[in-house]
């Protein structure tokens, strides 16, 4: 095989996209809340332009209780 050491992956923090892309996806993944497997499942696809959340996904993403535990966890970690 190839010689040497692999180097990690390095994120650009002065990118502010890449940098909210990886909040958003972490704080998704720990609200516990299953999106399926199909973008079709989450959002109104029939709201266009914005495409807004479905109001059921919606609602679990507004508790607040769930944020506190949210918080939590990411200090935590």
């Amino acid at each position: 095989m190839i010689a040497g050491a692999v180097s990690p992956a390095r994120m650009d923090l002065k990118n502010q996209d890449l940098v909210k892309a990886h909040i958003h996806s972490v704080w998704l993944a720990q609200t516990g809340i299953g999106l399926i497997d199909s973008m079709k499942n989450v959002l109104d696809l029939d709201g266009a332009p914005d495409y807004p959340i479905k109001p059921d996904i919606l609602s679990q993403l507004q508790r607040v209780s769930r944020h506190k535990v949210l918080v939590r966890r990411l200090r935590s970690n």
